[in-house]
């Protein structure tokens, strides 16, 4: 049985609870409110004895109704508060118990801040299960998840599934990478081992990737480059030694012959002095020629001059070497044509290295030199020059690399028919920098 000091001493219960305390009537009228509570009245703009806000009672008139407590929150004094309405319907009035979720709030907020990490993650983000299922995904794997025809509570692709297994197995990230639609993902696999999951965090590393691709190209063209400039000096060796040897034997040979008193036979070997020395020659001019251009030393020079003329003269210059290998040579080119303007000092060097090319490989054959007019009479005239022959031939592939600096169509061409390689990649130089084109 309670006694008074008992009862006096349960009354104060409500006084010193440090939360908020009020008693509501039926109409919404404060009947009691414990200092804690003020904040709150202060707010609603209510004394003891009035009536709170409307929405406060209508949370009291449902409590009443369903006669079952209510909760609702309300903020006062920079803090926040939940407030649950217990109806007491035999005696009128509902009792209203308040507690400061203030940190709660605060800790809610920082969590679902941080929730929003992954899905504002311009990369992709996920969540895998150790037995391979996915549970989480973020907007920039939806990529990833098409090409896997996965979705989240499916098992991902067998290949990333078993380098989960392998991370928890080591306790230790796992690192991969995956391709999707032209790109490349860098995944770190992180095991969480007391969530029995692991979080992959990707990058993308497209660029990266070109970039080095890049640089095993360039590595590639630097070896290639390195390996014709060596085949350059070994055919080089042979050209350079080959009317070096020549010119000094027959020399040797003349000396003897002028000792011995012998002028008779010294025209054939002072022939072959001759060739080799300008073989010689032009195989110095081919190296100087591209060194020039490849150093931008090489100047044009633009002039008036008659297409058929130096046509002609470069057939006469060459006649020597088409008749060496019994070739007939067609001339084609059109009547009255206008004068052509350009350096013609490199476009004679063109038709030469051509002509002289299609001589080299052709035997008893035919070589055609054409010329035709291009949009003749408009502003954008120009001249084609077109070199056919019945010669050897090449293929696809050889085709693609005639126009390389030291290149021929291949070693056994080197050895057989003799050259630098040069004169094609001279050429396209010249043509380039006479704003021609060359194929």
């Amino acid at each position: 049985m309670s006694t008074n000091a008992d009862v006096e001493s349960l009354a104060r219960f409500p006084d010193e609870n440090p939360n908020p305390v009020l008693r509501f009537g039926l109409d919404g009228t404060v009947l009691y409110a414990n200092t804690p509570s003020e904040v709150l009245l202060t707010v609603w703009g209510v004394g003891r004895g009035e009536a709170v806000p409307a929405f406060v009672r209508e949370v009291v008139s449902r409590a009443f109704a369903d006669n079952a407590a209510q909760e609702f929150e309300a903020q006062a004094g920079g803090r926040d508060y939940a407030l649950a309405v217990a109806p007491i319907a035999e005696a009128g009035y509902a009792n209203v118990y308040g507690r400061d979720i203030t940190a709660q709030k605060l800790e809610q907020e920082r969590v679902t801040d941080l929730a929003r990490f992954p899905d504002e993650n311009p990369n992709p983000v996920m969540r895998i299960r150790r037995d391979g299922v996915l549970l989480y995904a973020n907007g920039p794997s939806a990529p990833l998840l098409h090409r896997w025809s996965v979705g989240v509570g499916d098992r991902v692709a067998e290949a990333v599934a078993e380098r989960v297994s392998r991370a928890f197995d080591l306790d230790a990230s796992e690192f991969i990478e995956v391709e999707s639609e032209g790109a490349v993902f860098a995944f770190e696999i992180a095991p969480v081992a007391e969530g029995e999951y692991a979080n992959l965090y990707g990058r993308d590393i497209t660029r990266r990737r070109e970039a080095e691709q890049g640089l095993v190209a360039a590595r590639d063209e630097a070896l290639e480059a390195n390996r014709a400039k060596s085949a350059f000096l070994a055919n080089m060796s042979h050209e350079l030694r080959t009317p070096l040897n020549a010119i000094i034997g027959y020399s040797e040979i003349l000396i003897e012959d002028v000792q011995d008193g012998v002028t008779e036979a010294l025209e054939p070997d002072l022939g072959k002095i001759l060739r080799a020395g300008r073989h010689l020659l032009e195989l110095i001019n081919d190296i100087l020629d591209l060194s020039k251009v490849e150093a931008g030393k090489m100047d044009v020079h633009v002039e008036a001059y008659d297409v058929g003329g130096l046509v002609r003269d470069v057939v006469d210059t060459l006649r020597p070497l088409f008749e060496k290998n019994e070739n007939e040579v067609t001339i084609r080119v059109p009547d009255r044509l206008p004068l052509m303007r350009s350096d013609a000092k490199m476009v004679r060097q063109i038709l030469m290295n051509l002509l002289s090319n299609s001589a080299k490989f052709t035997k008893q054959g035919q070589i055609t030199l054409a010329v035709e007019r291009v949009d003749a009479g408009t502003p954008d005239e120009t001249y084609a020059f077109a070199v056919s022959d019945t010669g050897i031939g090449m293929t696809p592939d050889q085709a693609s690399r005639i126009f390389t600096s030291f290149a021929q169509a291949e070693a056994s061409t080197t050895r057989e028919y003799g050259g630098t390689g040069l004169g094609l990649s001279i050429t396209r130089r010249f043509c380039e920098l006479l704003g021609a084109t060359s194929r």
